[in-house]
C-alpha cells in the first residue's frame, strides 16, 4: 500500500511539474509574440513613414512630368530629348523605391494587429501603392505615344521608356484600377 501511494504521489508530482513547465513555456511564448509583434508594428510604422515621405517627391516629379508634357513639340524635342531622358531614368528609379518599400511592407502586413493605426497603415499603403503605379504607368504610356509620334514624323528610331510595371495592378484587390483612368 505504501508503494502505491508514493506512485500516486510521484504520478501527480510529475503531472503537476509537466504542468507548470508547460505554462512557463506557454508564458515565454506569448512574450516572444508579444515582442515580435511590437516590432513588426514599429517596422511598419517605420517603413510607412519612409514611403509617405517619398509620396511629396513623387507628387512634385508627377507635376512637373505633366507640366512638361503639355509643351512638347515634335519640332523641338530634339533639343529635351536627353533631359526628358534622364527625367524618365529618375521617374522609373523612383517607382522602384515604391516597389521596394511596399515589398518592406507586404513582409509584416500579413496579419491582423492589435494596433489600429498599424492596420490602417496595412490597408493604406497598397491603395497608394496602386495608385501611384497607375498614374506611373499613364505617364509613361502618354509619352511613349509622343516618342512613337515623333519616331514617325523625324523618321528616326528613339528608344520608348522601358516601364517598371507593363500592366495596371490592383494591389488592394478590390477589384478597381485606382488612378489607371485618371488623369489626376
Amino acid at each position: 500500500m505504501n508503494s502505491k501511494k508514493i506512485f500516486i504521489i510521484s504520478g501527480v508530482i510529475i503531472v503537476f511539474l509537466g504542468l507548470i513547465i508547460f505554462i512557463i513555456i506557454a508564458i515565454q511564448n506569448i512574450k516572444k509574440d508579444q515582442k515580435q509583434t511590437i516590432e513588426s508594428i514599429n517596422y511598419i510604422k517605420e517603413k510607412y513613414k519612409i514611403l509617405s515621405d517619398n509620396v511629396p517627391k513623387y507628387n512634385k516629379m508627377r507635376s512637373n512630368y505633366i507640366e512638361a508634357s503639355k509643351v512638347l513639340i515634335l519640332d523641338d524635342y530634339e533639343s529635351v530629348y536627353e533631359g526628358f531622358t534622364n527625367f524618365m531614368k529618375d521617374y522609373n528609379d523612383l517607382i522602384k523605391e515604391f516597389d521596394n518599400d511596399v515589398t518592406l511592407l507586404d513582409s509584416k502586413c500579413d496579419k491582423i494587429y492589435p494596433d489600429k493605426e498599424t492596420n490602417d497603415i496595412c490597408g493604406y499603403y497598397k491603395e497608394l501603392y496602386e495608385k501611384i503605379v497607375n498614374l506611373y504607368i499613364n505617364d509613361i504610356k502618354e509619352y511613349n505615344k509622343f516618342i512613337a509620334s515623333y519616331n514617325e514624323y523625324k523618321q528616326v528610331e528613339v528608344p520608348l521608356i522601358e516601364l517598371v510595371h507593363k500592366d495596371y495592378i490592383d494591389y488592394n484587390n478590390d477589384n478597381f484600377f485606382e488612378g489607371a483612368s485618371s488623369n489626376e
